[in-house]
């Protein structure tokens, strides 16, 4: 993700690479908008 490099973080998850984003809350929100 070359345009967005230095604005998400990445988190190894064995032979995973995940990246989190700065707006992450927002899916996370919708996700869990029936929990809340």
């Amino acid at each position: 993700i070359p345009k967005f490099d230095g604005q998400y973080y990445r988190v190894e998850d064995g032979d995973r690479s995940l990246f989190l984003i700065p707006t992450a809350e927002v899916v996370l929100n919708g996700f869990h908008s029936q929990e809340i």
